[in-house]
Protein backbone atom coordinates (compact mmCIF):
# COMPACT_ATOMS: atom_id res chain seq x y z
CA UNK A 1 0.00 0.00 0.00
CA UNK A 2 1.34 3.34 -0.93
CA UNK A 3 0.78 6.60 -1.07
CA UNK A 4 2.13 8.87 -3.78
CA UNK A 5 2.00 12.26 -2.80
CA UNK A 6 3.42 11.82 0.84
CA UNK A 7 7.73 11.57 -0.07
CA UNK A 8 8.52 9.92 3.29
CA UNK A 9 6.05 6.63 2.34
CA UNK A 10 6.97 6.74 -1.45
CA UNK A 11 10.67 6.17 0.15
CA UNK A 12 9.39 3.60 1.95
CA UNK A 13 8.08 1.76 -0.35
CA UNK A 14 10.26 1.88 -2.77
CA UNK A 15 13.07 0.98 -0.46
CA UNK A 16 10.87 -2.80 0.37
CA UNK A 17 10.30 -2.58 -3.52
CA UNK A 18 14.19 -2.54 -3.49
CA UNK A 19 14.73 -4.82 -0.83
CA UNK A 20 12.62 -7.84 -2.38
CA UNK A 21 14.18 -7.54 -5.91
CA UNK A 22 16.30 -9.66 -6.04
CA UNK A 23 14.69 -12.49 -4.30
CA UNK A 24 12.93 -14.60 -7.37
CA UNK A 25 10.49 -16.51 -4.91
CA UNK A 26 8.64 -13.07 -4.13
CA UNK A 27 6.26 -12.34 -6.39
CA UNK A 28 4.98 -8.24 -6.03
CA UNK A 29 1.07 -8.67 -6.67
CA UNK A 30 0.15 -5.29 -6.97
CA UNK A 31 0.92 -1.60 -5.47
CA UNK A 32 -1.62 1.32 -4.85
CA UNK A 33 -2.74 3.76 -3.01
CA UNK A 34 -5.94 4.65 -1.00
CA UNK A 35 -7.85 7.53 -2.51
CA UNK A 36 -8.61 9.96 -0.55
CA UNK A 37 -6.18 9.11 2.17
CA UNK A 38 -8.87 7.50 4.89
CA UNK A 39 -9.69 4.74 6.51
CA UNK A 40 -12.44 3.63 4.75
CA UNK A 41 -10.16 3.81 1.51
CA UNK A 42 -7.03 1.75 3.15
CA UNK A 43 -10.02 -0.68 4.15
CA UNK A 44 -11.58 -0.74 0.42
CA UNK A 45 -8.42 -0.89 -0.92
CA UNK A 46 -7.41 -3.70 1.08
CA UNK A 47 -11.11 -5.41 0.79
CA UNK A 48 -10.60 -4.96 -3.21
CA UNK A 49 -7.28 -6.90 -3.00
CA UNK A 50 -8.87 -9.60 -1.28
CA UNK A 51 -11.31 -10.01 -3.55
CA UNK A 52 -8.94 -9.91 -6.78
CA UNK A 53 -6.30 -12.38 -5.41
CA UNK A 54 -6.83 -15.48 -4.08
CA UNK A 55 -3.76 -15.84 -1.85
CA UNK A 56 -1.88 -12.85 -0.01
CA UNK A 57 0.74 -13.78 1.66
CA UNK A 58 2.23 -10.52 2.78
CA UNK A 59 1.26 -6.75 3.06
CA UNK A 60 3.74 -3.91 3.44
CA UNK A 61 2.21 -0.60 4.20
CA UNK A 62 3.30 2.82 4.28
CA UNK A 63 2.53 3.55 7.72
CA UNK A 64 1.01 1.35 10.78
CA UNK A 65 -2.41 3.13 10.47
CA UNK A 66 -2.62 1.58 6.57
CA UNK A 67 -0.93 -1.62 7.50
CA UNK A 68 -3.58 -1.97 11.11
CA UNK A 69 -6.45 -1.20 7.83
CA UNK A 70 -5.33 -4.26 6.22
CA UNK A 71 -4.97 -6.38 9.89
CA UNK A 72 -9.02 -5.23 9.60
CA UNK A 73 -9.64 -6.07 6.31
CA UNK A 74 -8.25 -9.34 6.21
CA UNK A 75 -9.56 -10.53 9.36
CA UNK A 76 -13.45 -9.98 8.56
CA UNK A 77 -12.61 -11.67 5.59
CA UNK A 78 -11.19 -15.06 7.53
CA UNK A 79 -8.17 -14.36 5.87
CA UNK A 80 -5.18 -12.86 7.82
CA UNK A 81 -4.02 -16.19 9.20
CA UNK A 82 -1.02 -17.43 7.58
CA UNK A 83 -0.54 -13.65 6.02
CA UNK A 84 2.45 -11.39 7.06
CA UNK A 85 1.41 -7.47 7.53
CA UNK A 86 4.11 -5.07 7.98
CA UNK A 87 3.51 -1.00 8.85
CA UNK A 88 6.22 2.17 9.65
CA UNK A 89 6.05 4.38 12.55
CA UNK A 90 5.80 1.70 16.22
CA UNK A 91 2.84 3.48 17.28
CA UNK A 92 1.56 2.11 20.01
CA UNK A 93 -1.80 0.11 18.16
CA UNK A 94 0.42 -1.36 15.70
CA UNK A 95 2.81 -2.96 18.40
CA UNK A 96 -0.57 -4.25 20.26
CA UNK A 97 -1.62 -6.15 17.11
CA UNK A 98 1.94 -7.21 16.98
CA UNK A 99 1.74 -8.51 20.37
CA UNK A 100 -1.63 -10.18 20.18
CA UNK A 101 -0.28 -12.02 16.56
CA UNK A 102 -2.84 -10.07 14.57
CA UNK A 103 0.18 -8.00 12.55
CA UNK A 104 3.84 -8.76 11.58
CA UNK A 105 6.17 -6.00 12.56
CA UNK A 106 6.52 -2.61 12.29
CA UNK A 107 10.00 0.35 11.89
CA UNK A 108 9.79 2.35 15.02
CA UNK A 109 10.65 5.49 14.42
CA UNK A 110 12.69 7.76 17.13
CA UNK A 111 11.06 10.85 16.81
CA UNK A 112 12.62 12.20 20.68
CA UNK A 113 15.59 10.74 18.93
CA UNK A 114 15.66 13.14 16.01
CA UNK A 115 14.78 15.95 18.02
CA UNK A 116 17.66 15.45 20.45
CA UNK A 117 20.42 15.28 17.24
CA UNK A 118 18.57 18.13 15.65
CA UNK A 119 18.76 20.66 18.76
CA UNK A 120 22.37 19.25 18.73
CA UNK A 121 22.93 19.99 15.02
CA UNK A 122 21.44 23.42 15.33
CA UNK A 123 23.89 24.42 18.49
CA UNK A 124 26.82 23.38 16.26
CA UNK A 125 25.90 25.07 13.36
CA UNK A 126 25.00 28.49 15.54
CA UNK A 127 28.62 27.98 17.30
CA UNK A 128 30.18 27.64 13.85
CA UNK A 129 31.15 24.36 14.13
CA UNK A 130 30.40 21.53 11.21
CA UNK A 131 27.64 19.02 11.65
CA UNK A 132 28.98 15.87 12.12
CA UNK A 133 27.40 13.96 8.38
CA UNK A 134 26.27 16.78 7.05
CA UNK A 135 22.95 17.91 6.94
CA UNK A 136 21.43 14.20 6.35
CA UNK A 137 20.67 12.72 9.71
CA UNK A 138 19.83 9.50 10.17
CA UNK A 139 18.25 8.01 13.58
CA UNK A 140 18.50 4.30 13.93
CA UNK A 141 14.78 2.59 13.60
CA UNK A 142 13.76 -0.12 15.99
CA UNK A 143 12.41 -3.50 14.24
CA UNK A 144 9.35 -4.58 16.74
CA UNK A 145 7.76 -7.85 16.42
CA UNK A 146 6.58 -10.84 18.46
CA UNK A 147 10.13 -10.85 20.24
CA UNK A 148 10.42 -7.74 21.52
CA UNK A 149 6.29 -5.60 21.16
CA UNK A 150 5.84 -6.46 24.86
CA UNK A 151 8.81 -4.16 25.83
CA UNK A 152 6.69 -1.34 24.00
CA UNK A 153 4.01 -1.75 25.95
CA UNK A 154 5.33 -1.50 29.30
CA UNK A 155 4.46 -5.28 29.84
Amino acid sequence: MDFETNTAAVERVQGFQDAIADQSNLHLLEVNQPNPETLEAKLALMDTWIQKYDKIDCVFAYHDPAAMACVQALEAAGKLQGTLVYGVDGNIDAIQAISEGKMTATAKQQPDQLAILSTKNMYRVLNGEEIDGGWLTKVPIIFIDETNAKEFLGE
